[in-house]
């Protein structure tokens, strides 16, 4: 007996040690593998991990060319999709934490590690600001043209406005026959001018100058003054010229009263707090003590003369009764939060009024995406919810459709321009049509992680590590909707899949730092076939007041205004015949 459990646990042993090297000498499979499905590598990449406790995390495709990789040491990659080359790279200061997927615009790239926002531009990665959120998000922020929302701790959406691009000035021609140097045009602004109101000066604090507070008779300085206009008015003891004592107070009328190497003049330290002098002649109260720094890095904060650095301004914060978990949805004009209730909220971008409150059939059991400005949310029920994004007012959301999936429905859906591929554990993957919601056919329930689209193939990962390749447009058994399978490799070693909702190409991670890129072999996907649909279908103007400016090249004109009742119509001329 006892020599059966030593040869189970040398087996096991070796088992695990196979394992172990195999998942530290991962490389892309052969060509002769890769011909079994009629594949081939477009690009292979090497992730620079450290050691095995770290690895690839999370890999998401983006639109514009663009892939984005984390790992779990704290790097965020930015590469090239159509060769590997990596663009840029961010090392964040927390390691190992929860991540959530890079907002992007044609201009930015929006990510956060743990309380902190980075802003980074798209292509460069150069950072435009960095800024501590004020708690802890938690789903991903989503971006639109000047604008961010992070959703945080649930229940707190806050939209922080993104700085605009700077206007660089036309050089006009010189005039004909111009001698000497011309005079400057004042039409013409500085784009440095503009940087620099980005930016405050000092990270000093300045006096109060709105009279809402009672006037001061104690006046602390490092040297004394005098002179009525020289009294402040001020809500604490911010008005300290410096944090450096000691500190001498004067009266009103410029007359020595207190030198303290401290702020010990304060009696209490309950609010409000009385400042008052040895003989008790003058007597201020504060509501705050917010001059005394907390910390040596406090100090050096309000006694820097660097310039801070760039804030975004909030534009406006909304407070939910129900806790937000899914990335937001957005339109041209409204943004649209679902979480662990079954409850969906839509607000207006531009301040944040509440359009639509409404409940859904039963809760959401993943990640909601939207094409066409149509969302499309899987429920714990079954069911695969398609919303009209643009429509519905008050508790009512318009239903586009509903089909009965069934299954765990814990996959986001991939939404192609005719067709949503949803799939969830041990349910397999479905395809339904985007028109009536009808269900075209299924895979089998161990196929259940959908990873690209093509025009004739479906490419779907199974439990076991394969990847199984469906033929897209034609089912084996017509009452079950059974999908064709048309062949399969194994690709168990590249245990991190990744959907691609935007383009044909097939992406798949290993642990090891390992990234592969494959594609379809004939001639017509040698250049990236788009799949998705737009995000949204209506013109961004058609929300924008009118304007009085130019029209553009190639619009019409607007129309002539009518004439005033005080002047004349002019008689147009009578045509013969």
């Amino acid at each position: 007996m006892r020599s059966r459990v030593v040869a189970i646990t040398f087996a096991v042993l070796v088992s695990v040690s196979i394992r172990l090297s195999a998942q530290t000498s991962v490389v892309p499979p052969s060509q002769a593998v890769l011909d079994r499905a009629n594949l081939q590598t477009e690009w292979s990449a090497a992730i620079p991990v450290a050691g095995r406790q770290d690895g690839i995390a999370h890999v998401q495709v983006a639109t514009g060319g663009q892939v984005f990789v984390r790992t779990k040491g704290g790097l965020l990659l930015a590469l090239d999709s159509k060769t590997g080359n990596q663009q840029w790279s961010l090392t964040f200061d927390a390691k190992d934490t929860a991540f959530f997927p890079v907002a992007y615009n044609d201009r930015f790239a929006v990510v956060t590690n743990l309380v902190t926002l980075y802003c980074l531009h798209r292509y460069t990665g150069l950072v435009e600001f960095q800024m501590k959120l004020p708690l802890v998000p938690s789903a991903g922020p989503v971006i639109d043209r000047n604008t961010v929302y992070v959703t945080m701790n649930g229940i707190r959406v806050t939209a922080y406005e993104l700085p605009a691009g700077l206007q660089m000035p036309e050089r006009k021609p010189r005039p004909a026959g111009a001698v000497g140097a011309l005079p400057p045009d004042k039409s013409i602004k500085n784009p440095a001018d503009e940087v620099v109101t980005r930016y405050g000066g000092s990270a000093r604090r300045q006096a109060q100058t709105e009279d809402r507070f009672e006037r001061r008779s104690i006046t602390l300085e490092s040297k004394p003054i005098s002179g009525e206009s020289q009294r402040q008015r001020s809500p604490s003891l911010s008005i300290l010229p410096t944090v450096r004592p000691p500190y001498t107070a004067f009266d009103n009328q410029g007359k020595y009263i207190l030198r303290a190497e401290s702020l010990s003049t304060v009696s209490s330290l309950r609010q409000p707090y009385s400042l008052q002098d040895p003989t008790q002649a003058h007597n201020q109260r504060t509501p705050s003590l917010a001059s005394i720094p907390p910390s040596v890095a406090a100090v050096t904060e309000m006694t820097s003369l660097l310039p801070r650095p760039y804030e975004p301004r909030i534009r406006w914060v909304y407070g939910s009764t129900t806790r937000l978990t899914y990335l937001p949805l957005t339109t041209n004009f409204r943004i649209w939060f679902s979480g662990e209730s079954n409850v969906v909220q839509a607000l207006l971008q531009d301040d944040r009024a509440v359009q639509i409150n409404a409940r859904m059939p039963n809760l959401p059991a993943a990640q909601p995406t939207q094409g066409d400005d149509v969302g499309y949310f899987p429920l714990t029920d079954g069911n695969l919810l398609a919303i009209d994004l643009t429509a519905g007012v008050g508790s009512a959301i318009k239903q586009v459709w509903r089909a009965n999936v069934g299954g765990a429905m814990n996959r986001s859906p991939l939404v192609t321009v005719d067709s949503v591929y949803q799939g969830g554990d041990s349910s397999g993957v479905a395809r339904v049509d985007r028109k009536s919601g009808d269900i075209l056919w299924r895979t089998d329930e161990a196929a259940d992680s959908v990873l690209a689209v093509n025009e004739e193939a479906v490419y779907v990962r199974d439990k076991l590590g394969m990847l199984r390749v469906y033929d897209r447009n034609r089912v084996h058994d017509v009452t079950t909707k059974r999908g064709i399978l048309l062949s399969s490799i194994d690709l168990s070693a590249f245990d991190l899949p990744t959907q691609n909702l935007h383009t044909d190409r097939v992406f798949m991670a290993s642990s090891n730092g390992t990234l592969i890129c494959l594609r379809d072999k004939a001639a017509k996907y040698t250049n990236a076939l788009a799949i998705a649909p737009a995000v949204s279908r209506l013109d961004p103007t058609l929300n924008k007041k009118p304007t009085t400016a130019a029209p553009a090249p190639g619009e019409t004109p607007p129309a002539a205004p009518a004439p005033m009742a005080d002047q004349p119509k002019k008689e147009e001329p009578k045509k013969e015949g």
